[in-house]
Order: structure tokens, then C-alpha cells, then sequence
């Protein structure tokens, strides 16, 4: 084991970092240094894991610890010795990072954000809180564009009783995605959410999108509206990759005593569809045209 300051820990490949609990700087120095004795002390064959396992009197019973402490460094030793790469770091590190509110909590896993470094979560709502970042960054740059009417249609995967658990702005007003669906005949889709804007703004494209840069549809509905009057627009939004935390990896993690941060959330490979218009030149929105950009 290793302990990083904040800055190295989020330089580290996404691998390296991607699963982290949070503890006391006490715990984790002292438990640097019980690694770095094991290693010291391999021609007898005791790795770290044994050593901490044998030891008659604990190397963090000195420590002012909390029952809640041990109980999540104890869960986070069986963790390791599962083979789970599950990153310790220091609580005054964890400073560097952003969690949600009311975290970290001692033995909670927590994921992090595959694009932007310093950004976690708890394991249990990963998935659920990347598409909504996701979905919410899609539908914010319509609206930068000038879009007069964003329709949210499912296609595969996550649909009615998943989009009423996300919680996500998509106006000026309170409107929400928040399962708002009709079910209509099997030809046509299921609408998930509609919106209506006025449409009538400079279009422009925000520079702090993340996803951006890997959608090359949306980059071509970008262009199109900003260089070549593009009127109407169909684009997928994508969410088929379960960055290797799933079910299983959960149930392992749970296993070791470690927590998730509540039920969670299994992937599923989904698609929706974000069709809509943008207002023309002349002020008259055109005709949502079923255009597939793939």
C-alpha cells in the first residue's frame, strides 16, 4: 500500500484511483508504515495482510479510533486481500476531492468520475449520477444552441422507472425529468420528457462540457446550428460502457464489510433519443425532422 497527497492521488490513472474509502491520516500513516514493515520482513513470509491478521494487539489499538473506524479499516483489509484495488486515502486528502453532501463516511466505497478526476460518488448511485450528468449536459448545450422544443424518447435500456429517479434541471424553470411518460403505440416511442424554450438567443456552445469531446454527433449538431443553419436536430445519447462497476464487483465489495452508500444501482446499456427543432432565421421554429445521427 501507498499513501498519496491529494494532488498525486487524482494524477493517478482512473484504474489506480477509481475505487477509494476515506480515513483518518492517523489510520492510514500507521497503516503505511505496517505495510512498509512488511515488506521489510518478506524473507519470513509474512506479507502485510498476514501481519495485520496475526498481530496479537493491533497496530491501530493506539490509535483514538472510533468503533466505526476500525470496523471500515478492518473491511477495507479483507477488501484488499480479496483483490479488490480499493485506494486508502487520508481524510485530509480527501479535501482535494469533491462528494456529494454529507460525505465521505468511514467504509463507504466511492467511484470516481471518469472524466473529471477530482469528482466521486458512492458506488450504490454511480451509474444513476453519471447519466444524469451525462443526459444533462446533452440537453444544456440544445439550449446554448437555441433550441425551441428538446423531446427525450427511450430507445433501449433504462426508461419510465428510472427516469423517475433522476432529479435533473433541464429549464430556467422547475421543470424535471422526472418520468413523465406516456405510453403510446408500439411504433412510436416512449416520451420521457418535453420541453418548450423560446429559443430566441445567440446560439453558442459552452466551454466547460466534458462529454463533448467524445460525442461526435453532438459536435456535428453543434457545427451544424452554429456555421450551417441547421433547423432540426436527433441525437443519441449513449450510456453502453459500465466502467467495470457492476453488480457483481458490489456484492464483492459488500462482502468484505465494506459499504456501497445505500441500494445500488446496476448498469444497464441504455439509449435515448433527444429530437427537436431550433428556431430559423425568421423566427418560425421549422418541423422536427427524424434525422439520425449516429
Amino acid at each position: 500500500m501507498r499513501t498519496y497527497d491529494g494532488t498525486t492521488v487524482l494524477d493517478l490513472p482512473y484504474q489506480a484511483r477509481q475505487l477509494i474509502v476515506v480515513a483518518d491520516d492517523a489510520l492510514v500513516e500507521a497503516s503505511q508504515r505496517e505495510e512498509e514493515e512488511a515488506l521489510r520482513r518478506q524473507e519470513v513470509g509474512l506479507g502485510w495482510v498476514e501481519l495485520v491478521k496475526s498481530a496479537t494487539i493491533p497496530f491501530y489499538a493506539a490509535l483514538p479510533l472510533g468503533r466505526m473506524a476500525v470496523k471500515a479499516y478492518q473491511a477495507w483489509v479483507q477488501a484488499k486481500a480479496s483483490g479488490i484495488p480499493v485506494l486508502q486515502i487520508r481524510r485530509s486528502d480527501a479535501a482535494h476531492i469533491t462528494f456529494p453532501i454529507g460525505h465521505p463516511r468511514d467504509g463507504v466505497t466511492y467511484v470516481g468520475h471518469p472524466s473529471v478526476p477530482k469528482v466521486y460518488y458512492p458506488m450504490a448511485e454511480f451509474h444513476k449520477t453519471i447519466f444524469e450528468h451525462k443526459l444533462c449536459e446533452a440537453v444544456r448545450l440544445l439550449m446554448h444552441l437555441g433550441a425551441a422544443k428538446i423531446r427525450v424518447e427511450h430507445e433501449s435500456g433504462w426508461s419510465a422507472d428510472f427516469c423517475a429517479k433522476l432529479s435533473v434541471p433541464l429549464s430556467a424553470g422547475d421543470e424535471k425529468l422526472a418520468g413523465r411518460a406516456s405510453t403510446r403505440s408500439k411504433a412510436q416511442a416512449l416520451i420521457l420528457y418535453e420541453a418548450h424554450l423560446s429559443g430566441a438567443i445567440a446560439p453558442s456552445c459552452p466551454d466547460d462540457l466534458i462529454w463533448y469531446s467524445h460525442e461526435p454527433t453532438w459536435q456535428a449538431v453543434a457545427d451544424g446550428r452554429l456555421n450551417c443553419g441547421l433547423r432540426n436536430f436527433s441525437i443519441k445519447l449513449s450510456y453502453t460502457d459500465d466502467f467495470g462497476v457492476n453488480a457483481g464487483l458490489a456484492a464483492k465489495i459488500q462482502g468484505t464489510g465494506l459499504e456501497v452508500g445505500g441500494k445500488f444501482e446496476d448498469y444497464r446499456s441504455t439509449i435515448w433519443r433527444i429530437a427537436g427543432r431550433f428556431v430559423a432565421k425568421s423566427g418560425t421554429p421549422t418541423k422536427i425532422a427524424a434525422i439520425q445521427l449516429n
